[in-house]
């Protein structure tokens, strides 16, 4: 299980170092809960595994070399973003949707037809966009997050 934080920059930084990792904007980090390792990931996801930047060894040299589904067998992910962290996400896509263009807006703004692109790319494709280009793990958690809310009113 990972617990990540998104890393949020003051405007003039480019990056900050974790552990020795240089992390962008666009970034989360953390540990993974069970070793305390430190990780980071882009949220790059291919064929349903996502791609997890680890310090093996405590003042060692990063490795990309661990893909994870970061999915439990029902579904549930094996993964937590910070209470505060996911909130303010939450807030800032929410706000973000309002405003949104709606599926077809966007779909014919961008160039996209029945003829040259499967609907799986094409949602796909908008699904990134109104999410603000957060990774499906953060989209999967904002969506619990929103029914947990819808819930408790």
């Amino acid at each position: 299980m990972y617990e990540f934080k998104e890393l949020i920059l003051p405007e003039h930084f480019r990056h900050a170092s974790y552990g020795g990792f240089c992390v962008k904007p666009g970034m989360f980090y953390g540990t993974e809960k069970e070793t305390g390792k430190l990780v980071a990931t882009t949220g790059w996801n291919v064929n349903g595994l996502t791609n997890i930047y680890i310090q093996h060894e405590l003042k060692s040299q990063w490795n990309n070399d661990l893909w994870e589904d970061l999915y439990d067998d029902y579904g549930k992910p094996l993964i937590t973003i910070e209470e505060n962290d996911l909130q303010r996400i939450s807030d800032k896509v929410k706000d973000f949707q309002k405003t949104a263009m709606d599926f077809e807006t966007w779909a014919d703004e961008n160039g996209y037809d029945d003829e040259s692109w499967d609907e799986d790319q094409i949602e796909s494709a908008y699904d990134s966009y109104y999410f603000m280009g957060y990774p499906e793990f953060v989209i999967q958690l904002l969506k619990e997050h929103w029914d947990l809310e819808n819930y408790e009113e």
